[in-house]
């Protein structure tokens, strides 16, 4: 272990009871047993140190445990209050206990990073850590860094990285009809987010999902008034412009 592993593990409020082991997590302040959990050892060390020492949280980043079975999930906070899609992981972390050799479980990232459309992942054990990024071939490139203190910078990095979904938004929220329609395809398919947009010759907002685009017509719900039936439409000519998008 790393000394700083080993410091961060001393600053862990263990408790017994029963002759039990447990602590209270950080991120979802539920108690959890580390009793015979290695891995959660090795999780509670990392969220001890990226909430308390790394100063991203909770300004640079949001902080998720067990988030759609991910040991670790770091999200970005919104950059605009329009635009609140599904939060998605900015980086997906899978702890390991200590004696894990970390390169064994990479097909495993590799499968949660393409799920969840993640391009920035880490293995950690507690002596190692591994962190992975898009190779521009088609694969992924490996870096090794030491102390958790060089995640915070390669964290930082990430989160600096530009998103073309929030240019997209600003672009249809100036009347960009082709950034709406690439909006509503990629968001708008389904009930998990509110729509609203205006027409042209009408000041009043509408907020829709379901969203089909077939030639010229694009067809939608109202949300909250479903149908089997797609009925309600508009043409492309008469979009306006987008006000909002909100999971």
């Amino acid at each position: 272990m790393t000394p700083a592993y080993d410091q961060l593990l001393a600053e862990l409020v263990i408790y017994e009871r029963g002759n039990l082991q447990y602590t209270r997590c950080l991120c979802r302040g539920t108690e959890v047993l580390v009793t015979g959990q290695p891995e959660e050892w090795v999780r509670q060390v990392l969220l001890l140190h990226l909430m308390r020492r790394s100063g991203l949280y909770p300004g640079t980043i949001d902080l998720r445990a067990e988030f759609n079975d991910l040991d670790v999930a770091i999200l970005k906070p919104p950059a605009h209050e329009r635009f609140r899609p599904m939060p998605r992981p900015l980086v997906i972390i899978e702890v390991k206990r200590r004696e894990a050799e970390l390169r064994d479980h990479e097909g495993q990232l590799f499968d949660y990073l393409a799920a969840n459309q993640t391009e920035a992942g880490v293995l950690y054990n507690g002596r190692e850590l591994l962190v992975y990024v898009p190779d521009g071939c088609g694969g992924w490139g490996r870096t090794q860094l030491g102390l958790l203190n060089e995640l915070d910078d390669w964290i930082r990095r990430e989160v600096c990285r530009p998103d073309p979904d929030l240019d997209t938004f600003l672009r249809a929220t100036s009347g960009c009809t082709a950034s709406f329609l690439a909006l509503a395809e990629a968001y708008g398919r389904y009930t998990l987010h509110r729509i609203t947009f205006t027409l042209k010759g009408s000041s009043d907002p509408i907020t829709g999902c379901c969203f089909r685009i077939q030639n010229e017509h694009i067809y939608y719900d109202v949300y909250g008034k479903y149908t089997r039936k797609q009925k309600i439409y508009f043409r492309r000519s008469d979009f306006d412009r987008l006000v909002s998008l909100v999971y």
